[in-house]
């Protein structure tokens, strides 16, 4: 990416656009199934589709399963840590992308499998999601030569090439689901690394989905999580240069870690085992919080692979749902409240609001990237009328990372349907204010805040097709 480009990428409401070392040219999707189709083949069903040439099983003949956690937990005498899918015969091995039915909308992933793959052999899987405007493809050759053979490998691609905390989180849920009942896996040995974009997505894994991944790598990434589900370990990689995904909301998101998994504090560290890492001291056993840098910008460091997967490979297992859920929520404890002014020729339906923290003197079109974003957004209701003042108080936020008191621009972005999520696009709407943060405490925001139209850049803050 060339430096201009970078620096229209500036904007990035959540981690920035991804920039993957390599890309191959995309595959015509080859089989569109539902996200309740995911079960057990009989021995019967095998006879008799061993006679595919491609190795396809018969999609229309599986069996629905319930993806609940309480149903998952229930193994019926099954060895926890062997899948719905260990020893069958029939299973798909191609390479090419694949559709996934998940609430009348069609999701693509692609799956690579272990070189030699063994049915009867429980793998652990990779989850590795793409940064903005990317799709698996661009993450494929991620890992290559690093965990051919010892792991599923999947590569989903994000809704409207980037990643939200709803429809993603259930997309990448369902989807585990469906490997489980297709393939050998083990299901105590299930990890998620990304970059960017897919660095959020893969944080928002980890909170929304902790008590069905044991670990994430985000790279890059950044966000606010409450109402966690589970806990992960965490191996979390920055560059110290990078004016993407920026230090302080990298530092906002670690504090989130450090907290979830009991933590010290940040300032207790100590050797790692890698070069590159500190870990922090005091953690829960089962959970190191690791925390990486590398002195150069908005990137996914070339050593970073190995290392990823060796701190994946160290971990004990976990079986899902023996993670303790005490205390996973994060640090936020604060809320802010302020006004918006609707204006009358407000076009879109309105769905969610969200506040965002810029550096001072900001104004559209904003060409730097966020310094912290506080919630992941509040659902709007029918108190969102044109031409009305509401006042909204949003809680929980969080403030880690900032270096106060100091000068920032409040920043709140309406995003409506057809929009974009997390990063908007031109059908949303934004207000910006100026404000001054004197400490880690109740914000409020005096001056009513009017919307306006947000001045999208091509390609970057394209809207979703319809």
């Amino acid at each position: 990416m060339n430096s201009a480009r970078q620096l229209i990428a500036l904007l990035l409401l959540t981690s920035g656009v991804g920039c993957s070392a390599q890309t191959q040219p995309p595959s015509s999707p080859d089989e569109v199934v539902s996200a309740t189709e995911a079960a057990e083949t009989t021995a019967e069903d095998e006879n008799t589709d061993l006679e595919n040439d491609d190795g396809l099983g018969d999609l229309e003949e599986e069996t629905p399963v319930d993806s609940s956690p309480e149903e998952e937990n229930q193994t019926d005498g099954r060895d926890p840590r062997r899948s719905l899918g260990c020893d069958l015969a029939v299973y798909d091995s191609s390479s090419q992308e694949r559709l996934l039915e998940l609430d009348g909308v069609s999701r693509r992933y692609q799956v690579k499998l272990p070189t030699n793959y063994d049915s009867s052999r429980a793998y652990p899987v990779l989850f590795a999601l793409h940064g903005l405007n990317e799709t698996g493809n661009n993450v494929r050759s991620q890992f290559e030569n690093v965990i051919d053979d010892d792991a599923l490998q999947v590569f989903p691609d994000g809704e409207g090439e980037q990643w939200n905390n709803s429809t993603d989180m259930e997309f990448i849920d369902a989807l585990l689901t469906k490997l489980e009942a297709d393939y050998c896996v083990d299901p105590a040995m299930v990890f998620a690394a990304g970059f960017s974009a897919g660095g959020g997505g893969t944080h928002a894994i980890g909170c929304h989905l902790g008590d069905r991944f044991r670990a994430i790598a985000p790279i890059a990434g950044t966000g606010t999580f409450t109402e966690c589900e589970g806990r992960v370990a965490v191996i979390q990689i920055q560059g110290t240069a990078d004016i993407v995904a920026r230090e302080e909301a990298a530092a906002a998101v670690r504090a989130h870690w450090l907290t979830v998994n009991q933590c010290d504090d940040v300032e207790s560290v100590g050797s790692s085992g890698y070069s590159e890492c500190d870990e922090f001291v005091g953690c829960m056993p089962d959970y190191p919080t690791l925390y990486c840098e590398h002195s150069r910008g908005h990137e996914w460091p070339q050593w970073a692979n190995p290392v990823i997967w060796d701190f994946f490979m160290g971990l004990d297992p976990i079986v899902p749902g023996d993670d303790p859920e005490e205390g996973n929520d994060g640090a936020q404890a604060s809320s802010v409240k302020f006004v918006l002014d609707i204006p009358e020729d407000f076009e879109g339906v309105p769905l969610k609001v969200a506040p965002i923290l810029y550096g001072p003197n900001i104004f559209q079109p904003i060409f730097v990237a966020p310094s912290l974003i506080l919630n992941n957004g509040l659902e709007i209701g029918d108190e969102f009328v044109l031409g009305d003042q509401v006042e909204y108080e949003i809680s929980p936020i969080s403030l880690a990372g900032l270096d106060l008191p100091a000068d920032y621009t409040f920043t709140v972005v309406v995003y409506v349907e057809g929009g974009g999520d997390p990063t908007p696009c031109g059908k949303d709407w934004i207000g910006l204010s100026p404000v001054t943060i004197e400490d880690d405490g109740d914000l409020v925001i005096d001056e009513p805040m009017r919307l306006e139209p947000f001045m999208a850049i091509p390609f970057f803050f394209d809207c979703p097709e319809e």
